[in-house]
């Protein structure tokens, strides 16, 4: 039987904790039945399940009202369904910085971003393995400002890109993207010259700053290649260019930044 908040001081404090949080990071983390893993993982994660018990007051549900959420590493559609079903304890209306790392499911993707709707802010994307690029639906998202891309595939980097950035419209407030290329800058033979053009358009009329990630030496043929091919987008005076990490330094845990300080932006 469940208690009434108001009659059971433990209740209504653990419930006073859920209602108040406002970020969570789900990270490597296994559920649901996987290929070679056991049948009797949880559906979802059992952090999620001991959630959706406790934040229940009388027959009336309750829900965490995010600001702030972070998948990485995850391949579960149970957990995409439940995040996104009638049953689950995450209220996504108020998500302002949505990071989404190595997961496959990109219709799941393409649905949690349509879901944030006009609070979204912030929507960083590490793409995994070689997805076909898609386009977005970003119609409802009339408040977001910033763009990430963090790309490793050679095949799909700029296409990705292009698909991506291509779903942007005049109703976006963006102000600010960013893009890493993870991938040897010899192996995009094209389509920079596509992403230059892109740039132009009125849908990017409001742009203050692009930030454009090589992986490779800023004196290396390569890089400079690139700097020239996108000489419309440096004539408009707000990109910067500047050179990633060294391989040994490429993080599939580290790479995506923790939250942001979303009034300083």
């Amino acid at each position: 039987m469940v208690q009434d908040a108001a009659s059971n001081p433990q209740r209504r404090s653990t419930d006073a904790f859920f209602v108040i949080l406002n970020g969570l990071t789900l990270s490597s983390i296994t559920f649901g039945q996987q290929p070679g893993l056991p049948d009797d993982l949880p559906s979802t994660p059992p952090a999620l399940s001991d959630l959706q018990e406790e934040m229940v007051l009388g027959s009336e549900p309750c829900q965490c009202r995010l600001e702030f959420l972070s998948v990485e590493h995850l391949t579960s559609v149970q957990f995409g369904n439940w995040l996104l079903g009638p049953d689950s304890t995450i209220d996504l209306s108020s998500l302002r910085e949505l990071r989404v790392a190595l997961f496959n499911d990109i219709d799941f993707v393409k649905k949690l971003v349509a879901k944030a709707g006009a609070g979204l802010e912030h929507f960083h994307f590490k793409m995994g393995g070689e997805s076909d690029p898609h386009a977005f639906d970003l119609s409802a998202n009339y408040n977001l400002r910033t763009i990430k891309l963090t790309l490793e595939n050679a095949a799909f980097a700029v296409p990705w890109v292009m698909a991506l950035l291509g779903s942007v419209s005049t109703t976006n407030s963006l102000e600010s993207v960013c893009l890493e290329f993870y991938t040897p800058l010899k192996d995009i033979v094209d389509g920079w010259e596509a992403l230059d053009s892109l740039f132009l358009r009125d849908e990017f009329n409001g742009m203050k700053q692009v930030e454009i990630g090589l992986f490779a030496l800023s004196t290396s043929p390569e890089y400079i290649r690139v700097t020239e091919l996108l000489t419309g987008l440096s004539a408009r005076g707000v990109v910067r260019f500047y050179r990633l990490g060294l391989k040994s330094q490429r993080s599939n845990q580290q790479l995506m930044p923790r939250i942001s300080r979303f009034e300083s932006n």
